[in-house]
């Protein structure tokens, strides 16, 4: 419905494309670059965003949004229950595998194409969920003085938190707390949709500003270390995530 779309949401939607994402992430840095003041990303990326929804927490994202239940149900109920076929060069398998009423298949399916609708209601709710518990970022224009905050840059499964403020009293050090504390945050609302982050494609970045003779310059892992980001793995374990430099070229959604 018009207005229920997060703005930092990009993929999935009429009109949008990846490389909003990346420009956008450029602007973030030279907003805090222009203004010296820290900024950290952590990009975040989920583990088969489809093949992992929740169908009960889809159901109740989509219907927020007016979509009727027994159209959901149709749906739904169709992808717990069928059973696939292994196709090879040789036929189709005798044997299935799939869902059944005690133990229904999940996921939306890789060709349905209702899945990216489906995981955009459910990343609705996510950014939502961030901006309600204030884990966001604050930017003001500086000629016009508008306001904007965001809780990150989406390209479907493709994410950036992103912690910064304006704020001139705040510290390198608070915003890197911040930006662990969206990440938990994040991770933890991923999970009751039955997502999951891979930790070998997440990776954080801080830009932090140092003076010397009226001259600022970047601080570096050894000039300013901080405690590592972590993100929890699948064992329960907190894994560190790669702290990359400011000089570290980044691919993101297709674009270096």
């Amino acid at each position: 419905q018009s207005g229920q779309l997060p703005e930092e949401l990009y993929g999935g939607r009429n009109g949008h494309e990846a490389q909003e994402v990346a420009v956008n992430r450029r602007i973030t840095a030279d907003i805090a670059r222009q203004s010296r003041m820290p900024i950290a990303i952590a990009s975040v990326d989920a583990q088969s965003c489809y093949d992992r929804i929740s169908h009960s927490i889809a159901s109740i994202c989509c219907q927020r949004w007016g979509v009727g239940a027994n159209l959901l149900t149709t749906m739904l109920t169709t992808i717990q229950q069928m059973q696939y076929h292994l196709r090879t060069a040789f036929g189709d398998s005798v044997e299935t595998y799939g869902g059944s009423l005690e133990e229904p298949f999940q996921g939306a399916c890789q060709g349905n194409p209702a899945a990216g609708a489906l995981w955009l209601a459910v990343s609705s709710a996510l950014v939502t969920a961030q901006h309600n518990q204030g884990h966001v970022a604050t930017f003001e224009g500086a000629i016009n003085k508008v306001v904007t905050t965001l809780a990150g840059l989406l390209f479907v499964d493709d994410v950036d938190l992103i912690s910064f403020s304006q704020n001139q009293g705040i510290s390198p050090e608070s915003i890197v707390t911040r930006l662990q504390e969206q990440v938990n945050t994040w991770q933890a609302n991923l999970w009751t949709t039955g997502g999951a982050l891979q930790p070998a494609k997440c990776s954080y970045s801080i830009a932090a500003f140092g003076w010397k003779n009226g001259k600022h310059y970047y601080h570096t892992a050894t000039s300013f270390p901080t405690p590592p980001l972590t993100i929890t793995g699948a064992n329960g374990q907190k894994v560190q995530l790669a702290r990359l430099e400011v000089n570290d070229p980044v691919t993101v959604v297709g674009v270096v």
